[in-house]
């Protein structure tokens, strides 16, 4: 019995001892659901996770590991190397980029995107480190300032967490390319919520490119599915989609470390490379993500 208890007194000094934190070196605040990737003696990542809602990780979650890389929206990302990983707590800069204010014309809101598109009944989703997201064109002369990100869900069974981005497209507009959002926004969605979900982003004052703009949604916590791709019936956030064969939706897994995925073009690539046939376009759809915007004076 003793040797038991002693047994289970040393397990919690040890669990205690690998958790290490994530502060903001200026508030001392922690930092929530920062990426943290762990990497081999070649520099090469060997796995990667999310401090939890409280900026803590555990650092015993690989042992072959040699150094870590710390990034998270809104902050200059740092390497840590052997002589350092025995710290319990790690310290992130904000990666300070001064915005001018943008004035509205207007409080009068104006709704583009796709959640008038007719709806069908596939899903796309998010869990754990993936995220999806679609290119909204501008096809208007006039200058405006992002209000907030529009989507409607499926009716979700736990808790949410999630992260929104805003990328500027490359030149070419073929993927996502320059984060325009500056601070590390977490949203969360309560149990048993489904319909319309607004994200407000007024005090980002991002205007919207010409180039037109990536909206994307990150899945961070909720339960310990940790799926590659978004069409699948277990991912804990879903979203409304509409029939499109445009190669304007994209995906990537962040913990897989699997980079942008242009979903219309590589399905039926993939499809026809593997069963020698062509894909149903009237199958392909996309995430019917939107925007609010204001006018600017």
């Amino acid at each position: 019995m003793k040797l038991l208890l002693f047994t289970f007194i040393l397990n919690c000094i040890q669990l205690s001892a690998q958790q290490k934190q994530i502060l903001d070196i200026e508030t001392n605040e922690s930092i929530p659901f920062a990426n943290i990737q762990f990497n081999n003696n070649e520099n090469k990542i060997i796995f990667s996770t999310y401090s939890n809602e409280l900026g803590y990780f555990n650092s015993k979650l690989n042992s072959t590991y040699s150094s870590i890389n710390i990034s998270c929206m809104g902050y200059e990302t740092i390497t840590i190397n052997n002589n350092e990983l025995n710290k319990d707590v790690f310290y992130l800069k904000k990666n300070v980029i001064e915005l001018k204010e943008v004035i509205v014309s207007s409080k009068d809101k104006i709704k583009i995107g796709y959640l008038n598109e007719k709806k069908t009944a596939d899903k796309v989703g998010v869990s754990i480190g993936l995220e999806v997201t679609d290119i909204i064109s501008k096809d208007f002369e006039y200058d405006t300032k992002i209000n907030s990100i529009i989507f409607n869900i499926k009716k979700t069974k736990s808790k949410i967490a999630y992260r929104v981005h805003l990328y500027k497209p490359s030149s070419d507009k073929t993927y996502p390319n320059i984060e325009l959002l500056n601070k590390n926004n977490i949203n969360y969605i309560e149990p048993n919520t489904k319909g319309t979900i607004e994200v407000d982003l007024r005090d980002y004052d991002i205007i919207f490119p010409k180039e037109g703009i990536f909206v994307g949604i990150e899945g961070l916590e909720g339960n310990n599915l940790d799926e590659t791709f978004s069409r699948n019936k277990k991912n804990i956030l879903q979203f409304e989609v509409h029939q499109s064969d445009k190669q304007i939706y994209f995906e990537k897994n962040t913990l897989k470390r699997i980079g942008w995925i242009n979903i219309n073009k590589w399905l039926p690539e993939d499809y026809l490379k593997t069963f020698k046939k062509e894909y149903n376009k009237e199958k392909l759809f996309v995430p019917s993500f939107g925007l609010i915007l204001n006018k600017i004076e």
